[in-house]
């Protein structure tokens, strides 16, 4: 539900010409929560099992980089010790959640009024499927499927690739995705500069584009660490900072963008469309890993493989299918705006 409603938020009640700072105000707002949870919820597990099992933490963090050699009692506390974090979880969902009871709206907040149905000569309310799922909506759903089926191969395996793939420490692990969260802080304060620079369709297809190298130095990462003579955690990080601040970078600008494809009316239809599909996604990328993708500890590495050649056709169709219509979008719309307040004002 939050990821399909707060563009149309953000959207509504935020200036044109300051739209893109305010979405990266608030996403940045959001990392460092996530930023400050990531850091300590590995070393809150480690920190519960070393007490569980009456070790030191240093102990306990050596035991959960490899998993694999613990089992029977101690394996199943170290699964317990993950409650902590599930519980405090729960309790900043509680408190969003009563937060969330005093937000107020209008109905004209997401709905044309007349004057806006008549400037766009549709004079009928009546919803029109064709009006959601035109030619330039399945483009963009063609982009965040392909893009999306590619981050999520690897984004949600990070810790198990760090953890049972390269054996680094899971107190480690946490710092390391901790920092991607930071990088990820780092890359929104270009989302602004890179939109008016290069134009939307440009900065998200380029950032999507720059990935790709890094993602293919993940699999070889044991041997490059050992090339330039520095630890495989070091270098992991580094490599995953950067990848997650160029990749995120954009993200304010594509909650943005993707509102100008539609209308007003149908902007929480097509919300609630791009959250289903990514659900779905998610189900078919799951039963992807499971049953063919993760079946050998090599899969691990050839995801990155298949999330490069994902990102690579992502981007190309992006640039190919949109560019020219949309690049500027933002800067014509403010553009528009401006002359229609020009006029009522005459």
């Amino acid at each position: 539900m939050y990821d399909c409603v707060y563009p149309l938020m953000y959207f509504v009640y935020t200036p044109q010409d300051r739209r893109t700072k305010y979405f990266t105000a608030v996403m940045m707002i959001n990392l460092i929560t996530q930023a400050i949870m990531t850091f300590f919820g590995g070393k809150i597990v480690v920190a519960v099992f070393a007490h569980m099992i009456h070790v030191p933490y240093a102990t306990a963090d050596t035991m959960s980089a490899d998993t694999e050699k613990i089992s029977g009692t101690i394996l199943s506390m170290y699964e317990q010790s993950y409650k902590s974090v599930i519980w405090i979880a729960l309790c900043f969902v509680v408190i969003a959640f009563i937060i969330a009871l005093f937000l107020k709206e209008k109905k004209e907040d997401y709905q044309e009024t007349v004057e806006e149905r008549a400037t766009r000569h549709a004079q009928s309310q009546q919803f029109k499927i064709k009006d959601l799922i035109n030619r330039d909506v399945v483009c963009w759903i063609i982009f965040v499927i392909l893009s999306a089926f590619g981050a999520a191969l690897v984004t949600p395996y990070f810790p198990i690739f760090l953890s049972h793939y390269l054996h680094i420490a899971r107190g480690m692990v946490s710092t390391i995705v901790s920092l991607q969260t930071l990088a990820m802080f780092i890359g929104y304060f270009f989302a602004d500069w890179l939109e008016k620079k290069l134009g939307s369709v440009i900065a998200i297809a380029g950032a999507v584009i720059i990935c790709i190298p890094l993602m293919l130095l993940m699999p070889n990462i044991s041997h490059i660490a050992k090339a330039i003579s520095i630890s495989v955690a070091m270098t992991v990080g580094v490599i995953l900072f950067l990848r997650s601040g160029v990749a995120n970078m954009t993200t304010p600008v594509k909650q943005a963008f993707q509102m100008y494809l539609v209308s007003k009316d149908y902007r929480p239809a097509f919300s609630s469309l791009m959250t289903i599909l990514t659900a779905a996604l998610g189900i078919i990328e799951g039963l992807f890993t499971e049953y063919v993708l993760f079946t050998t500890p090599q899969g691990y590495a050839i995801a990155y493989y298949i999330a490069s050649g994902c990102y690579l056709v992502a981007s190309v169709f992006l640039i190919v299918t949109m560019r020219k219509k949309y690049n500027r979008i933002t800067q014509n719309q403010q553009t528009e705006d401006t002359t229609e307040q020009t006029e009522k004002q005459n």
